[in-house]
């Protein structure tokens, strides 16, 4: 759609002369009409955080009204993006006319996203999937540990068996608690940061044990850690805000480290 505002730019012709203090301008001063192209819909900027990115707003509200949140779909990331270009091609449409030649092809397009929109939303991660990955969770940590520990019956675990008892818990169990959806934002918090610290407690405190069950060990105590504090950190915020308005807990990590995961802090 195009719109049209009005400027007061000074043509060539405009003369201005000093006398005395007084200013006089020549009489053949015109508005000048300059056509300016209006944004299809509402875009999201580089400096705009994702709470303000109307669409995903939009997105949530539609979603929140069938008793579903945004982070429990498998892409949620696609239903935005999919919603945002269809209300571009609607809106693009609203400009046309049916005899125009575009206007068939945009409503074909339109009715195809509205499909693959309906069955994008319809993608939800179900209680037993979640369930399922969090028996793997601890089925692994199980394992690691009893690698770590030698523990394994009527074997004797190699050193290498053992190291890799303690590295399962960050190659198995957190990938497996970080692939649920619809989580709480504190769990999100507590796996990002304890993926982060994990290889550096792997590959640093060998330097002074030996000992494999000693590092599964503290891989583990990690990640309580993580936990207590998050939900510590999130009880907190709950308790400060009660009587006003809901806060909302932020993400601890920035910039490129929350590309771990797309949907951690959001």
């Amino acid at each position: 759609m195009v719109g049209t505002r009005t400027t007061f730019a000074p043509p060539v012709a405009v003369r201005i002369h000093r006398f005395g203090g007084q200013v006089n301008q020549a009489s053949n001063f015109r508005p000048r009409q300059i056509r300016t192209a209006r944004p299809p819909c509402e875009k999201l900027r580089p400096s705009m955080s994702v709470s303000d990115d109307p669409v995903e707003r939009r997105v949530r509200e539609e979603l929140a009204a069938d008793g579903v949140r945004l982070d429990e779909l498998l892409n949620g990331g696609k239903v935005v993006s999919l919603t945002r270009k269809l209300e571009n091609l609607q809106t693009e449409s609203n400009s046309l006319t049916e005899d125009n030649p575009s206007y068939n092809d945009l409503q074909r397009r339109i009715a195809k996203l509205q499909s693959q929109l309906v069955r994008e939303k319809r993608q939800v991660m179900q209680s037993w999937l979640k369930q399922l990955f969090v028996f793997q969770a601890f089925l692994f940590l199980a394992i690691g540990g009893a690698l770590a520990f030698d523990a394994v019956p009527g074997n004797s675990v190699p050193l290498v068996g053992q190291a890799l008892g303690f590295w399962t818990t960050w190659l198995f169990t957190i990938p497996a608690l970080r692939a649920r959806k619809g989580t709480a934002k504190a769990e999100k918090s507590a796996l990002n940061v304890s993926f982060l610290i994990m290889p550096l407690v792997n590959v640093f405190l060998p330097a002074f044990t030996k000992n494999c069950g000693l590092i599964w060990t503290a891989d583990v105590s990690v990640l309580a850690a993580c936990y207590l504090y998050y939900y510590a950190r999130a009880y907190a915020t709950v308790a400060a805000s009660a009587g006003s308005e809901p806060v909302r807990e932020k993400g601890a990590i920035r910039g490129v480290l929350k590309y771990l995961d797309w949907g951690s802090w959001k």
